[in-house]
This record gives C-alpha cells, structure tokens and sequence, in this order.
C-alpha cells in the first residue's frame, strides 16, 4: 500500500511538473518572436529559391547543400571564382538561417578570394561582395544573430581600415564614394544631422510629418524603412521627399 501510494504521488509530481512546463511554453514562443529568435518564422519577402528550399524541400535542403559544398571546394582549388559566387549564393539560400553558412561564405569571398588579384579595383570587387552577402544576406535573415553582426562589424575594422591588406588605401578610398553618392555629397550637414530629433515618436510630431507620411505609403513606399537605396522607385521617392521641409527632416532622421 505504502509503495502504491508513493507512485501515485509520483505520478502526479510528474503531471504536475509537465503541466507547469507546459504552460510555460507559450511564453517562450512569444520571446522567442519578440527577440527574432525564432527560426521557423515564415521568411517575408523571400525569393522564390528560399522559400523553395524551406517550405518544398524541407530537410532535403541540407543534402542539396551539402552536394554544393563539395562543388564549391573544388571550384575554389580551381580557381574557377565567378562560378563559384553564384554557388556561394546558392547554399546560403537553401540554408538562410545557418549563420555560420553566410559567415563562412562571406570570409571566403572577402579574403580568401580577393587577395589572389593583384589589381586593387578587383580585390574591392570581392570585398565587398563580401559584405552585401552578410549585410544584405545573412542579416536579413538571421537580424538578432550577434555573430553576423560581429563578423560584419570585423569586415569594416579590419578589412577596410586596417592595413594590413595592400589595396587597403584603395577600400577606404572606394567606401567614401559610395557613402557620398548615399548622402548626397562629400560632407553630410552634420549640424542639421544633430538638431534632427533620432526617436520616431518625435518625428511624427512635427509638422507636415504625417501627411507626408501618409502620402509616401499610398505611394508604396514605407517611410521608415533602410532599403530606401535599394528600391527601383528610389529617385521617385527622393523627389517627394525633397519637395518639402517635413521630407527633408525625414531624409536626416533616417
């Protein structure tokens, strides 16, 4: 009777304990999201291979992958390098969150290929290639990963202002350019920069701020996004933004 009674209170321990952890789990899920930590999140925006390999293929994905590895090392001992780009492009995106995948793949592309070009401007082609895949790539689809943004962060310190690399002067050189066609000009307006308020809330206060708000999105244009540059309408949008004072102050926030 003794034993009986000291496995039913076993059993119950037991219940009792998977059912706290049960409701627990819900939650989790919800950090989970919050944090972007989640990584059977639906992929929004996905190109048509992503959502192939996620959804279609399920776990076949990896083996497709893994089949592209083998393919990639031996391209890279042949020195076939542009090929090997497209399938470098390839395995990240049958793999999006596999972080280590776009780290691994960025590394390659940004070091260990550009530094077999003596030209500079082609050692900068590979860099930054480089960069747009974990930038433009791994970030997208991994945004809370503290590796990639690490390893990323790596790219500008050590890479582009560092020295070890002898095209270095010419990295540094080829970034201001690209940065002065982003802002518009050599310098940007640093004392307009610093009176132009950084919360959104204080934004949307200003005058004219929600009207033109308003009219970028009926325009299909999301006011607060970072791909602005990156949008094909993006001369379109600069011209509204420019036609008034509210898009101007919108135009530093950002």
């Amino acid at each position: 009777m003794k034993v009986l009674l000291q496995n039913i209170s076993s059993i119950l321990l037991v219940m009792a304990l998977l059912w706290g952890a049960g409701s627990l789990h819900g939650p989790l899920l919800d950090s989970r999201r919050e944090y972007q930590l989640d990584h059977t999140e639906p992929l929004e925006n996905a190109p048509p291979l992503v959502v192939f390999s996620t959804v279609a293929l399920g776990g076949f994905s990896g083996i497709i992958a893994d089949i592209l590895w083998m393919r990639a090392a031996q391209l890279q001992r042949e020195g076939q390098y542009f090929e090997l780009m497209q399938l470098s492009d390839w395995i990240t995106k049958l793999q999006p969150r596999f972080a280590d995948g776009w780290v691994y793949h960025a590394w390659n592309l940004a070091y260990n290929i550009s530094v077999q070009f003596l030209s500079p401007e082609d050692r900068w082609r590979w860099v930054r290639q480089g960069i747009e895949l974990m930038r433009d790539g791994g970030l997208r689809y991994n945004p809370a990963n503290p590796m990639l943004h690490r390893e990323l962060g790596w790219f500008f310190q050590h890479k582009i202002a560092g020295t070890t690399d002898q095209a270095h002067m010419h990295y540094k050189h080829a970034w201001a350019m690209e940065m002065d066609r982003l802002l518009g000009g050599p310098r940007p307006d640093y004392d307009t920069l610093e009176q132009t308020p950084s919360r959104r809330a204080k934004i949307m206060d200003m005058p004219g701020m929600r009207e033109l708000t308003d009219k970028l999105r009926r325009e299909r244009f999301e006011p607060f996004s970072h791909e602005w540059p990156e949008n094909p309408r993006w001369p379109e949008m600069l011209a509204i933004l420019e036609s008034d004072e509210a898009g101007k102050t919108l135009l530093n926030h950002m």
